[in-house]
């Protein structure tokens, strides 16, 4: 079983990978269609911002084994310009890249 793996991300093309390397190591693990979905949506969101905001990157998958069961770890690392103003970054509706910006702050 892998427990860890560091994907490059450069372009469009990997995040697809990604998303079916983070679906494999959530299947391997035991979680059911749903929890695997979400797997995937977290995983395709941080590579296609990874892509579209830094154009170089990586995620780093892991599983952690908790008193619960297993989880997945999913970190994003770029080496993009940064943000100038976080809170300005964070208010509903300002966006760099053109999008809605419309976050909401994540469950």
């Amino acid at each position: 079983m892998i427990d860890a793996v560091a994907l490059p991300v450069t372009e469009e093309s990997q995040v697809g990978e990604a998303r079916r390397i983070a679906v494999a190591l959530a299947t391997e693990v035991g979680f059911n269609e749903t929890d695997r979905g979400k797997v995937a949506i977290v995983t395709t969101e941080a590579a296609k911002n990874v892509v579209k905001h830094a154009r170089e990157g990586e995620l780093l998958l892991r599983t952690l084994k908790t008193t619960a069961g297993y989880s997945i770890e999913i970190v994003a690392l770029d080496r993009g310009q940064g943000m100038a103003n976080v809170s300005l970054c964070l208010r509903d509706g300002f966006s760099t890249a053109g999008s809605p910006g419309n976050w909401t702050g994540g469950n």
